[in-house]
């Protein structure tokens, strides 16, 4: 995968939606956010830009983490828990 690709092309997400999805704009700054399977870091920037002050980005895939100037506030590089079969 091509993250410096698909962070260069993957449009951000519409801030109004972002808004809606967190309620309370204001209230950001206050909030603990988990941006799960964060990818390249596309939403933790546009929640940091939104006023969000704690933000945790999880994400599984080395090559997607490894952007030049892009590290999210906090990052995680766990592999992800897998529920066993059936």
């Amino acid at each position: 995968m091509d993250a410096a690709l698909y962070d260069r092309v993957r449009p951000s997400y519409p801030a109004l939606g972002v808004v809606h999805a967190l309620g309370d704009v204001e209230a950001a700054a206050s909030m603990r956010v988990v941006d799960v399977a964060a990818g390249t870091g596309i939403l933790t920037r546009r929640l940091l830009e939104l006023g969000a002050t704690d933000v945790t980005a999880v994400e599984p895939v080395a090559a997607m983490r490894a952007l030049p100037g892009r590290p999210p506030p906090r990052q995680h590089s766990d592999t992800p828990h897998r529920r066993p079969p059936g």
